[in-house]
């Protein structure tokens, strides 16, 4: 595990480009990361999927040319709307993101963008979650990485950019509305 932790903390630091040069070019061959700084952000992010809607809480909130899409890119990482994922298979709608220094687990509402601007996400965060606790015999374990918490209370949305995103996640629904958010730890963000 503690092997996992060191090669995850060198992915970050060679993605953030404040590693020396040299040791960046070694570990980056070594772990098989192709290193650019050159990534713009037309290339980087791209929303897909124009829907046909209005939402009469952007409209009173932003004005100008408020476009809604269903699927967004961030690099080569999908992200949907919860609307786009009913009935599917697959949930590319939630999400980790942060609000100043605390990650949250959420659910991407809304993709848009306002009069062509870098995309927004629109992000329903469950209220009153609670993280996944064990208890032994002996101990009392909490495990902030699987969290939750309930759909009928009405849960609270923020508006966020893609700066703010940290990775997908898992999520599970049960039939009395109990939801639960797995963070599996990875070697990449945004993963």
């Amino acid at each position: 595990m503690n092997n996992l932790m060191y090669l995850r903390d060198t992915c970050f630091q060679v993605i953030q480009g404040d590693m020396h040069s040299g040791l960046r070019d070694l570990t980056s061959s070594w772990l098989h990361i192709s290193y650019s700084n050159s990534i713009s952000p037309e290339n980087y992010i791209r929303v897909l999927h124009l829907i046909n809607i209005i939402d009469q809480l952007f409209n009173t909130i932003f004005s100008g040319n408020i476009i809604y899409y269903s699927t967004a890119f961030i690099g080569r990482v999908r992200f949907t709307t919860t609307d786009y994922v009913r009935n599917k298979v697959t949930d590319d709608s939630s999400i980790i993101f942060k609000i100043g220094s605390k990650d949250n687990f959420g659910r991407i509402r809304r993709i848009f963008t306002v009069n062509n601007a870098q995309p927004l996400f629109y992000v329903d965060v469950i209220s009153k979650m609670i993280d996944f606790q064990c208890e032994t015999s002996t101990d009392r374990y909490s495990y902030s990485n699987i969290q939750t918490g309930s759909l009928d209370d009405e849960p609270n949305s923020v508006f966020i950019n893609v700066n703010d995103i940290v990775q997908k996640c898992v999520f599970f629904e049960r039939e009395n509305k109990l939801c639960t958010f797995y963070r599996f730890p990875n070697l990449e963000e945004s993963s």
